[in-house]
C-alpha cells in the first residue's frame, strides 16, 4: 500500500496560454505501523503542504496561488473544523496544514479523477507514463478550473475516532475540621 501526492502546476503565459506540468509526483510506502485510511490521507495532505512550501521558496514567486485537492471528505472535515478537538496525531497534522494553507484552498476531487492515487493502485511504469499522473486531471486544463469546484461543507461525524471525548470537571468544597470528632458529627 502507498500514499501519493501529485503536484501539478498550471503555468499561464503572457498570451494567456495555459500549460500544465506535473512537477513533483510522489509515491510513498505506507509505514509498517498500522494506520487508518483517514490518517494516511491526512499525512498525504501534510506532504502536499511541505512540497508546496518548498516549491514556493525555490521558485521565489510568492504571488503564486496554491490549491489543494483531496479525495478524502474526512480530511477536508478535519482541515475546515474550528470547533472540535482532535487526538494528538491528527491535531498536529491539521495544525501544520493550517499554518501554511487556508481551508478555502482545499477542494474535494472524486476518487476516479484523483491522479495522485494512480501509483497506490499498483500501476506499472508503462501505465504511469501513459496516465494522467504526469499531466494532472482533465479539469485542470479547463479555463478557470479552480472555480469549477464548489466549496462544500464537510461535517465531521460525531463518532469519529479522532475526536477527543468531552471532559467534565467537578468542583468540591473542602471544609476544614478542627478534630476527628467534629468530622463525625
Amino acid at each position: 500500500m502507498a500514499m501519493d501526492n501529485a503536484l501539478t502546476c498550471d503555468f499561464k503565459t503572457m498570451k494567456a496560454k495555459s500549460t500544465v506540468h506535473s512537477l513533483w509526483p510522489k509515491a510513498r510506502v505506507v509505514p509498517l505501523k498500522t494506520m487508518t485510511i483517514p490518517r494516511l490521507e491526512l499525512t498525504a495532505a501534510t506532504v502536499s503542504i511541505k512540497i508546496s512550501n518548498l516549491l514556493k521558496k525555490e521558485l521565489h514567486y510568492e504571488a503564486a496561488t496554491h490549491h489543494f485537492w483531496t479525495d478524502s471528505r474526512v480530511v477536508l472535515g478535519y482541515i475546515s473544523n474550528d470547533s472540535k478537538r482532535f487526538h494528538v496525531f491528527v491535531a498536529n497534522r491539521v495544525q501544520q496544514i493550517r499554518d501554511f494553507s487556508d481551508p478555502s484552498q482545499w477542494r474535494y476531487i472524486e476518487t476516479t479523477q484523483n491522479v495522485a492515487d494512480i501509483a497506490s493502485r499498483g500501476a506499472m511504469v508503462s501505465e504511469l507514463v501513459n496516465s494522467k499522473w504526469f499531466t494532472g486531471p482533465d479539469f485542470i486544463w479547463e479555463k478557470d478550473s479552480i472555480h469549477v469546484t464548489k466549496k462544500e461543507l464537510h461535517a465531521l461525524s460525531e463518532n469519529d475516532p479522532e475526536l477527543r471525548s468531552k471532559c467534565f470537571a467537578s468542583v468540591a468544597q473542602i471544609c476544614p475540621f478542627s478534630s476527628i470528632l467534629e468530622r463525625l458529627e
